[in-house]
């Protein structure tokens, strides 16, 4: 969406059919452009080995700057091509490393799932399905859920303690209870700081929004594709002014397809980088009104008469991914991520999650840190059901009275 005192929304070209379909591109930037997106795909077939050769130095080049030298790509197409990976920051500011391997798994990804779309939705504004999904296995297991509490003290027992439940980790909540375990898991926001890394890193902060509007938008979901699906959801993409390094903001927009409202509204999930260096309650509420405004520009853009109903405002803290080496082995990093904390009293049964990934793709890597910690839990105790993480055995089979609610 271009900034003005009269916001107007145009598409941006996420394949070789909506560049040649684009009428207001000239010749020479579509040539450049079906030049880059050749290339992209062309990498991503040969497994995309960026490492070697004329890409080595994407780590330390500006994506601008890759665009112009290595495909003269105009300026004018800088945001859009920023916006297709998704980088919460300026384009001066994202590496061309961290954009080139997003648009590559973007152009990738198209036609996986479905004629004319490359991605799926995450509901809710994120993973909570996974989560909730997590949480209903281990319940149907037989776990226990203790809600509204949390770990003020976690104590090793004593060496040389015989009793089973005496080698157990003692664990006080946060009312005064307390309980044994063998294993700890957390987070940096859940664990004591008392074993808490002595170096923690520099979290980044992400003022996000949540807009529940009364008008459907339809024309922010068009038909893609002969014999697509539509879409239900859209991404607005909102740079900051020209000559700046304001981070862009992203509205994401889910029509009443996803169940997520009534039939006739929609949900807009907004966001973008607040200030690291400033905890001044006013800076981070001048990025909520950022988020405000530029929605508010969006449906004037979009329908006139469309109105924000409810709206819920929150600031997250986290780190920001780098685009993962294509050299590096995804077990081991996501075991280095998920490490258990270093301290020799608790090594290998206090497990701190990394912390979370501030992307606004899903993070695929959170599942490889569960993973991680699920194998350091269950190895020693079963080492043939490593490879049966989140395979599940099939129910008690029904016969067709139980499968038609009559028994």
């Amino acid at each position: 969406m271009e900034h003005g005192s009269s916001a107007s929304l145009n598409r941006v070209p996420g394949s070789r059919e909506d560049v040649f379909a684009n009428d207001s591109m000239s010749n020479k930037s579509k040539r450049a452009l079906i030049k880059l997106l050749r290339h992209l795909t062309q990498q991503s077939l040969d497994d995309g080995d960026a490492d070697g050769g004329e890409d080595s130095d994407l780590d330390v080049v500006p994506f601008t700057q890759y665009l112009e030298s290595k495909f003269h790509i105009p300026s004018d197409l800088h945001g859009p091509l920023t916006s297709l990976s998704l980088s919460p920051r300026s384009w001066d500011e994202t590496s061309a490393r961290y954009a080139v391997e997003r648009i590559k798994r973007h152009l990738g990804s198209i036609g996986v799932f479905g004629v004319g779309f490359g991605a799926l939705l995450a509901k809710w504004g994120g993973g909570a399905e996974i989560s909730q999904v997590g949480c209903r296995a281990c319940a149907v297991g037989g776990g226990v859920y203790v809600l509204n509490r949390g770990v003020s003290h976690i104590e090793v027992p004593a060496a040389g303690s015989q009793n089973d439940d005496a080698r157990r980790l003692r664990v006080q909540l946060s009312d005064g209870g307390t309980v044994r375990s063998k294993f700890v898991v957390g987070s940096p926001w859940d664990l004591p700081n008392e074993i808490q890394s002595p170096t923690s890193p520099r979290y980044t902060k992400v003022a996000r929004s949540i807009m529940i509007v009364s008008s459907p938008l339809e024309n922010l979901f068009p038909l893609t594709s002969e014999g697509g699906v539509i879409p239900a959801g859209a991404v607005v993409f909102v740079p900051g002014p020209p000559g700046t390094t304001r981070a862009p903001v992203y509205l994401i927009v889910h029509s009443s397809d996803t169940g997520e409202c009534p039939t006739g509204q929609c949900i807009i999930y907004g966001s973008t980088l607040a200030d690291d260096d400033d905890d001044d309650d006013n800076r981070q509420s001048e990025s909520q009104s950022l988020i405000r405004s530029t929605a508010t520009n969006l449906l004037r853009a979009a329908d006139a008469d469309a109105k924000i109903l409810w709206s819920a405002q929150y600031t997250q803290l986290g780190l920001l991914s780098r685009a993962p080496s294509p050299s590096a082995s995804p077990s081991a990093s996501s075991r280095a991520e998920a490490s258990a904390v270093s301290s020799s009293s608790l090594s290998g049964r206090v497990f701190s999650f990394a912390p979370f990934n501030l992307d606004l793709a899903f993070d695929e890597g959170m599942l490889a840190q569960v993973r991680a910690v699920w194998e350091a839990v269950t190895g020693g105790d079963a080492e043939e059901e490593r490879g049966q993480f989140c395979q599940f055995e099939d129910r008690e089979s029904m016969d067709e009275g139980d499968e038609a609610g009559l028994n």
